[in-house]
């Protein structure tokens, strides 16, 4: 009976056509690591201590240089759309033996002898017999919102909210399977972040840094080195800017602020962040730190020009100058000077007097609220001066 099934699924797969292999869009397929996957299917080799030894699929290594040539002519020699797949793969790999190559011995005999390629069928648990198309729709919806929004993320919460909303008739993969396939999806571009009595943090990488920290990885320098390496370049270009420190920048020209600062600073803090006014703000601040006296910016001292006019709090303005997030307090005030010339007398105040005059009210309320009369006391001061001109 068992062996009866075995050939059953076997003639079902082998009688599918060729136009059942569509190729997908690169996000609805996974990443291939030569590595970790299969050479032919491009599913993960590792092994499951669950199965016995003798159920566990069996993989070998490139041994020989000679298999480059020969998977690349079988492929050819095939013409469909499992020999194109496995053409894509090797076509920018010179030695599968160098490249550590690893392939299922099953899939090897299969794409030699012409077969077709056999769906992934699970020996244990729900029989699958075909994807549910309801939550793999859902699924690919839910990480193309990921690859092409900002943020990167995510609480389990937040994705299973997300996959009822993708999910038309309310068929959507729970959160255990959701991690499941996510990991599959993502490998090394996932990050999970558990935390007992919190929920789990899910955090994307961009898929299109795997090549620059590919290059970083062949380069062989260390982080700190590169990091140095980056800075180095910024202050340079960060120096080389030529200001005009004598007169203070127009408030009006605060959407041109962008030329006034480092474009590789720029271009740094956008790899960070996403928000073009966090782009502006920070790359300030960065500025004025390394120029403080040459540098005057309008966006800094925007700031404090608000807070003195709004709250008049010298305090306040010189903490938010210590921590680069406004200017300080004498800029201001030499603003002001600048803006408003103090030409008027100054007075000397000599000999006054003062009065004070306080006295108390009755009013009668009891025709408004019944409450009997109301009491206030009230007064004023009267001081006279006399004045005495210094400077005229």
């Amino acid at each position: 009976m068992p062996s009866s099934i075995k050939k059953r699924k076997r003639v079902l797969t082998e009688s599918l056509p060729d136009d059942n292999w569509k190729l997908q869009r690169r996000s609805h397929v996974s990443p291939f690591n030569i590595k970790e996957d299969c050479l032919y299917c491009g599913r993960f080799l590792g092994k499951s201590t669950k199965l016995p030894s003798q159920r566990r699929g069996q993989s070998h290594n490139a041994a020989t240089k000679e298999l480059l040539a020969s998977v690349s002519a079988k492929s050819l020699e095939r013409a469909d759309s499992w020999g194109e797949a496995v053409h894509i793969r090797i076509q920018n790999i010179g030695d599968l033996v160098a490249a550590e190559a690893k392939y299922h011995h099953d899939c090897q005999v299969r794409f030699y002898s012409g077969k077709q390629q056999l769906p992934n069928i699970k020996s244990k648990g729900r029989p699958s017999g075909t994807v549910n198309t309801e939550k793999n729709d859902a699924f690919h919806k839910l990480c193309d919102h990921i690859d092409n929004n900002n943020l990167h993320q995510y609480s389990i919460s937040d994705l299973i909210s997300l996959l009822k909303k993708y999910s038309d008739e309310g068929d959507y993969y729970t959160a255990k399977h959701l991690k499941v396939r996510l990991q599959e999806h993502y490998r090394d571009n996932l990050i999970i972040t558990s935390e007992y009595g919190k929920e789990t943090i899910y955090t994307f990488l961009n898929h299109g840094n795997a090549i620059l920290r590919d290059r970083y990885k062949a380069t062989g320098l260390s982080a700190e080195d590169i990091v140095d390496f980056a800075a180095t370049l910024i202050d340079d270009q960060i120096r080389s800017f030529v200001y005009n420190s004598t007169q203070y920048p127009k408030f009006s020209d605060l959407e041109n602020s962008e030329t006034m600062v480092s474009g590789l600073l720029i271009r740094f803090l956008s790899r960070l962040t996403k928000s073009k006014r966090r782009q502006l703000g920070i790359a300030h601040s960065i500025t004025a730190a390394a120029r403080p006296r040459s540098f005057v910016s309008p966006i800094l001292l925007a700031i404090s020009v608000y807070i003195n006019s709004k709250m008049e709090s010298r305090e306040l303005i010189d903490l938010l100058s210590s921590l680069g997030f406004a200017d300080d307090y004498r800029e201001v005030q030499r603003l002001y000077d600048a803006v408003v010339p103090t030409d008027e007398p100054i007075y000397e105040w000599t000999d006054s007097l003062v009065n004070f005059v306080f006295d108390n009210a009755d009013v009668d309320i009891r025709t408004l609220t019944g409450h009997g009369t109301w009491h206030a006391m009230g007064g004023i001061v009267g001081i006279t001066l006399v004045a005495l001109t210094l400077n005229q």
